[in-house]
């Protein structure tokens, strides 16, 4: 005699509803993709509105800032030698994880150590200080600016801001951050 045991049903799902969920979770996934890439973006563009903003702040403060030469003889107001986009565009997108190694050396020139300004962390953007006369004549200027190629499509993002002497002999700030395809 055979004894036979019910073992109770346990819940399943049936395979038409497995279907159902994952396909329900991959419409999801693919709506919520484009946001994740653009949210992601705008993160790594805080980056160079802090840090143009940091040159911009710098630039100011040496303008209004007593300089001499090395004899003690005083020198007009004046902003630092112009510097080339530092370093060089592009040179992230060729670096492990498409960001920039720190290195000393390029912010050891006289433009970015007047400025004070230096980069001790991985970054994304290559960084530029474009100067237009000096003195204290009204209307000499400055730019400082950003670029940077986010997704290494070689279209660039730019941020830039310019300073310009008025009258009194003071520092204007232009309109604000002037930003161009920031997340590229």
């Amino acid at each position: 005699m055979w004894i036979t045991v019910s073992r109770p049903r346990q819940a399943a799902f049936s395979l038409p509803e497995l279907m159902t969920a994952v396909a329900i979770i991959g419409i999801l996934a693919a709506a919520a993709l484009p946001q994740y890439v653009s949210y992601i973006r705008r993160a790594k563009s805080a980056e160079a509105a802090v840090n143009v903003r940091k040159i911009f702040d710098a630039a100011v403060t040496y303008h209004t800032s007593d300089h001499a030469d090395p004899v003690g003889t005083m020198l007009p107001r004046q902003w630092p030698v112009a510097v080339v986009l530092t370093p060089v565009l592009g040179t992230c997108c060729s670096s492990p994880g498409q960001k920039c190694s720190p290195n000393p050396v390029w912010w050891g020139t006289p433009t970015w150590e007047a400025l004070r300004f230096k980069i001790d962390d991985s970054h994304y953007y290559s960084y530029q200080f474009i100067t237009a006369g000096i003195g204290t004549s009204v209307g000499q200027s400055f730019q400082a600016q950003a670029r940077g190629d986010l997704d290494c499509d070689t279209i660039y993002s730019t941020f830039n801001r310019t300073g310009v002497v008025v009258t009194g002999h003071s520092v204007q700030g232009g309109s604000g951050l002037y930003v161009a395809l920031d997340i590229e």
